[in-house]
């Protein structure tokens, strides 16, 4: 660490070459490149003092000793993990900037009452593993030995294995878990995925809630037959039905209580999918999120209600599957409130946002009170080899962060 302190440029671009791929990053759980970034996170939360260590399933976590041991907690983080060709800010942005509160904490030699932890979290986003959150499930009691042991990748090598031949012990998880007892709160700066900040030109977003989430399987059955002989008016067309579903996304989005909730037709299967046969078939699975589950609720019925229609205006069956759900995650009052003080403190503008995308944070809520705080996703790119955040929204971030201590340190 040169004598300016940490740089979160240099460790964002550190970490960024842990990569299998050389467009963007590709950075998945328990390869080459994960022990490369974990063994550099851990050297540099060392160097910052922290008492550093790599769990038994691969979250590099540092604690800063607080003047009171027995207190607990408080916890900040984000992920470490990437999507294939990903850019090198999402997840690494909160790391970066947790490890600048540790510096900037150390350089203005402030002991807190409470020990203070930063965590890289790994296997958030589930692409390898096809389930997110590994990281922050495991070490809050949400996922056992067996659940992860029945996680495989796409060779087939499941969760533990995988650990076990990257030099892991998840076998012994349970004595590194947070909750209730030893964890005071969990606090995740990430950047927002979204252009609002960015058009806003507001450099902070204070969180107010998580999304719920429900996928689901929207299934029209009509019937195959030749594509040139059977005239139209005597077509039972599942792909018609399909889209004409999609086509009232718009409107269904319009119509509803809210204006946060999103509907995603992100897959769909046609059947036979030939050319010259009328499809018999067409599933639509759909990603549908709203910032309360009691909203969400009311546009799922809508969905249905809409596909009910469609199909028997078109004389098709149509048939619906719930494939999985997450409720939504509100945000600790107080910890908010202590935010909004932090933005005044520190002079910058900061505005009230929710989170579309489901965060390491959502898991952490189940054991103790959370926060986040976004920076911008220039023009809202994430995901993306072209995702960027300017350096001086991740300094402002990392002085909001440290302001909180600052003004919490002896509550």
């Amino acid at each position: 660490m040169d004598a300016n302190g940490f740089s979160i440029g240099k460790f964002i671009d550190d970490m960024a070459q842990f990569s299998t791929t050389t467009e963007g990053v590709t950075r998945f759980p328990c390869t080459a490149e994960s022990l490369k970034a974990r063994a550099y996170l851990l050297s540099v939360m060392t160097e910052l003092g922290l008492n550093a260590y790599i769990d038994n399933v691969g979250n590099v976590r540092g604690r800063r000793l607080g003047r009171v041991e027995a207190e607990k907690a408080l916890v900040f983080g984000s992920h470490y993990d990437s999507v294939r060709q990903a850019g090198k800010y999402d997840g690494l942005a909160g790391i970066a900037c947790s490890l600048k509160m540790i510096d900037d904490l150390n350089r203005q030699n402030i002991v807190t009452r409470f020990p203070i932890e930063v965590i890289a979290l790994e296997a958030e986003e589930g692409c390898d593993f096809k389930s997110p959150f590994i990281g922050s499930k495991a070490v809050t009691g949400h996922f056992e030995l067996n659940d992860l042991q029945q996680l495989k990748n796409i060779a087939g090598v499941d969760y533990v294995s995988a650990c076990e031949q990257n030099g892991l012990q998840p076998r012994h998880l349970e004595h590194q878990q947070y909750t209730a007892n030893n964890t005071r709160a969990f606090i995740e700066l990430h950047i927002e995925q979204a252009a609002r900040l960015d058009e806003l030109g507001v450099a902070l977003g204070i969180v107010s809630a998580i999304s719920a989430l429900k996928r689901i399987r929207l299934s029209f059955f009509g019937q195959a037959n030749h594509a040139g002989a059977t005239p139209m008016s005597q077509r039972a067309d599942a792909m018609v039905a399909a889209a004409g579903f999609i086509y009232q996304i718009p409107q269904l989005l319009s119509d509803h209580i809210t204006d946060s909730a999103t509907i995603t037709a992100g897959h769909i299967t046609c059947l036979p999918n030939r050319a010259n046969i009328i499809p018999a078939v067409a599933h639509l699975e759909i990603d549908v999120r709203d910032v309360s589950d009691a909203a969400l609720d009311q546009l799922h019925q809508s969905i249905v209600t809409c596909c009910e229609t469609v199909a028997e205006q078109q004389g098709l069956r149509f048939e619906t599957e719930l494939l999985g759900e997450g409720p939504a995650v509100s945000m600790d009052e107080s910890i908010q409130q202590h935010l909004w003080k932090a933005s005044e403190d520190i002079d910058t503008h900061a505005v009230p946002i929710h989170s579309g995308a489901g965060h390491d944070a959502g898991i952490f809520a189940r054991v103790c009170p959370v926060g986040m705080v976004f920076v911008p996703s220039v023009k809202g790119f994430s995901h993306n080899p072209e995702e960027y955040t300017a350096i001086e929204h991740l300094e402002m971030g990392a002085r909001l962060l440290t302001q909180y201590i600052i003004n919490t340190q002896e509550q």
